[in-house]
């Protein structure tokens, strides 16, 4: 919700406009009202607002003087200029004090629906220098996953399970925070994994914080921190399935990533395939063969393409059970055991890496496994 301040000397006007902001978007909220520009500053001095839409012919303090007084004090909030005055001094004012926008009135509702869009798209691309407003307590969610993923339950120990047997996150935590900052973390289900819950003074904070705890992690795997900043308290819990789904889709293998999902994108959906139907069925082919060694060498051929591209942890199991499916396609009477079963082991094996040497061995032993011995 964006807090917004309305200074306007004519109080049907400024009845209007407030009219008019509120009923453009449900996102802005008029927070509060006053006369002129020396009232709307003292205003400012005890709270916060985002968006203030102040008249220019004022008593005590005039609009052109409270944009002033805002681009000093007050330099994150934006400020917009209302007149009935065509005026080029104050449109030269205006840009030295770096005023966002200039209306006319009278103020028609198309005019404050253009601007409340505009506006909502300038506020939200500086989101991470905005500060928090009110006291409101706003946070940053970390879902922090070390190595792997797994999303059934399974009796394997993953390399990730092992990263955080530590007191790693308190020890990071003491490091970097402020004496003022406070965290809270949590086990999840997926012991790979952990959630953070910092609390800061603003979002800019919040982002270099997550970079410090980054940093400062020490171990042999890649982490992947998915992070959402600026979130309520109270919705602190909603933020973390976003968190997890955007895990599934954005891990790469191999590598340690800092993702903001404050405005998640598919990143991968377009991502081509580095490896082509004839490599696929060379794999099957030897498999049926049973040559391990010819399963091996084809098969590393597509999995170190895999990691050359940056493939992530959902694409290199389809890759897999692609290459199960084509041989049990393929060679149906050369087959000895169910596709659940080795999918099952598929997952498995990709949920304990430590690198693309030891899943390629892993992965063609398991390939290994279909080959009946039935004679020809």
């Amino acid at each position: 919700m964006f807090k917004v301040l309305i200074v306007e000397d004519e109080p049907p006007i400024m009845r209007a406009v407030k009219n008019a902001v509120e009923n453009a978007d449900d996102d802005f909220s008029v927070e509060r009202c006053c006369i002129n520009g020396k009232e709307a500053a003292d205003i400012l001095e005890k709270e916060d607002f985002d968006v203030v839409i102040t008249d220019i012919k004022m008593p005590l303090m005039t609009g052109i003087e409270l944009a002033g007084w805002i681009y000093k004090n007050k330099p994150e909030t934006m400020v917009i200029l209302l007149s009935g005055y065509q005026d080029f001094e104050y449109a030269r004012k205006a840009l030295e004090y770096k005023v966002f926008d200039y209306i006319l009135k009278p103020v028609s509702k198309d005019k404050v629906k253009n601007l409340t869009e505009r506006i909502k798209t300038e506020l939200n691309k500086n989101s991470s220098v905005r500060t928090i407003r009110n006291g409101e307590k706003y946070i940053v969610v970390m879902l922090a996953c070390a190595g792997t993923y797994l999303l059934r339950g399974s009796d394997v120990l993953m390399p990730g399970e092992r990263f955080w047997a530590d007191d790693t996150i308190n020890e990071i935590m003491n490091k970097i925070l402020l004496p003022s900052e406070q965290y809270v973390f949590f086990n999840t289900n997926v012991q790979t994994e952990r959630i953070i819950v910092i609390s800061t003074d603003t979002i800019k904070r919040q982002e270099v914080i997550v970079q410090d705890f980054a940093s400062n992690l020490k171990g042999s795997l890649p982490v992947t921190i998915m992070y959402m900043a600026g979130v309520k308290f109270k919705d602190a819990g909603k933020s973390v399935p976003v968190l997890r789904e955007q895990l599934i889709k954005r891990l790469i293998l191999g590598h340690s990533q800092i993702i903001s999902c404050n405005a998640p994108t598919d990143t991968f959906d377009n991502m081509a395939n580095p490896y082509s139907k004839e490599d696929i069925e060379l794999v099957a082919s030897a498999i049926r063969k049973g040559n391990e060694q010819s399963v091996k060498e084809s098969l590393g051929r597509i999995l170190f393409s895999m990691r050359d591209s940056q493939a992530t942890q959902e694409d290199v199991i389809g890759l897999l059970n692609v290459i199960l499916d084509t041989y049990t396609l393929n060679y149906p009477d050369k087959l000895k055991r169910k596709n659940s079963s080795v999918k099952r082991e598929i997952v498995t094996a990709v949920a304990d890496f430590t690198s693309y040497e030891a899943l390629l061995e892993d992965t063609a032993s398991i390939f290994m496994t279909l080959r009946s011995n039935k004679i020809d």
